[in-house]
């Protein structure tokens, strides 16, 4: 039986200890257990949302090409989020990792513990802007527009910045 290549977009955010270093280490992690990583995006700096935080997230979205099933995925995630160190909560809090699911292909998944696309992208200038620079024309299939035509709502990006003189690429080669 042939295994179909699955082309899937993740979203990583971490604001507590070394940002770069929890970046690097999850995208390391994943691309040993989850699949190949075809593009990284810059990381951008954000306030924390839906809850106030003294500290500021790094963010940055991959694209990878993997053979897990979405819910292998989503297990594969949360099994590194737990391994860095990452206390899973109800509530939006600190966290050393969180990685997110924002699209696998083309599927629309609306389950109890997986929803496919992410809920929120739409809302977050911390996710659209270092999608926009992977995949600008990455139709979102719930919005009936491409990531970047989602980006022209200045509103919703929000206070995200691109962290100068940093590429993703850079801390995992």
């Amino acid at each position: 039986m042939e295994v179909k290549e699955a082309v899937v977009y993740l979203s990583l955010g971490t604001n507590l200890g070394d940002r770069k270093h929890n970046l690097a280490t999850a995208i390391k992690v994943l691309a040993k257990e989850a699949g190949i990583i075809t593009h990284i995006s810059s990381i951008y700096e954000s306030n924390a949302w839906g809850y106030r935080s003294d500290n500021n997230y790094y963010n940055c979205c991959i694209a990878i090409t993997t053979t897990l099933s979405p819910h292998q995925l989503i297990q594969a995630t949360e099994a590194i989020e737990q391994s860095m160190g990452r206390l899973k909560t109800t509530l939006y809090t600190d966290r050393i990792i969180d990685i997110d699911i924002l699209f696998y292909d083309d599927l629309i998944i609306n389950g109890a513990t997986l929803t496919i696309p992410h809920p929120h992208i739409a809302e977050r200038g911390f996710v659209l802007l270092p999608l926009k620079e992977i995949a600008p024309d990455l139709y979102h299939y719930k919005h009936f527009l491409t990531i970047d035509q989602l980006c022209s709502n200045q509103q919703q990006l929000g206070e995200t910045y691109r962290v100068d003189g940093f590429k993703t690429q850079d801390i995992i080669n």
